[in-house]
């Protein structure tokens, strides 16, 4: 079972994650290659940059930090997700909270060099758009909540 909690203070919880994540670090990230202060700070200030942002962390029963994600305009976007590389065997149940705070239907965004997420979001939703951003190429995606 998992715990989540609405917090304000999402640097130490982008810094955790990705402190534990090399392989997006050095591949999947928006600017990877640039090392973990740099992706950090990046993620940070997009995070901060977002209008209505909720963001919300996540624990295991234990209190082991899950993962995180983020929702936009009263739970109609996600513009961040995370899962602990050795959580990532449960992305289904963090899916579920998830859905929990998100609107009946919703989209979320993704770096399209992103390609473990893609594959994930893939099986959740459909893909329906994609944009050129300073960033890279982004897919937009959208979910149904499940029944």
């Amino acid at each position: 079972m998992l715990s989540i909690i609405e917090t304000d203070d999402i640097e130490p919880f982008v810094q955790t994650a990705y402190a534990f994540d090399e392989v997006l670090i050095h591949k999947w990230h928006v600017i990877a290659g640039s090392g973990l202060n740099d992706c950090v700070k990046r993620s940070v200030q997009d995070l901060e940059n977002c209008e209505t942002l909720k963001f919300y962390a996540a624990y295991d029963a234990d209190t082991t930090f899950f993962g995180y994600f983020g929702t936009q305009y009263a739970g109609a976007y996600m513009p961040t997700i995370f899962v602990m590389p050795g959580f990532r065997d449960r992305k289904d149940e963090f899916w579920s909270e998830i859905e929990k705070r998100t609107t009946p239907t919703w989209r979320a965004g993704i770096y399209t060099k992103n390609t473990p997420c893609m594959r994930f979001y893939a099986k959740k939703g459909v893909e329906v758009a994609r944009l050129p951003t300073p960033g890279g190429e982004a897919a937009v995606f959208e979910f149904k909540r499940s029944a």
